[in-house]
């Protein structure tokens, strides 16, 4: 799979480095959406995740979450 090995592996190693939480499922058509955080590959957004992350950077005055 030369897509995956020179275009998809090198930007999600780049991410890992950034500090990204990558779920990498390796080369070939993923088949099993739950390992992607999601219920279905329809899922454009991770709901979940988004409302986790924006909770965690926007604290309340007091530092609790928000």
């Amino acid at each position: 799979m030369p897509e995956y090995e020179f275009v998809e592996k090198p930007l999600l190693n780049q991410l890992a480095s950034m500090g990204w939480q990558v779920y990498e499922q390796s080369a070939g058509i993923p088949q099993n959406p739950g390992l992607s955080l999601r219920s279905s590959f329809r899922d454009v957004l991770l709901k979940d995740e988004f409302t986790r992350s924006v909770k965690a950077i926007n604290g309340l005055a007091d530092g609790r979450p928000g």
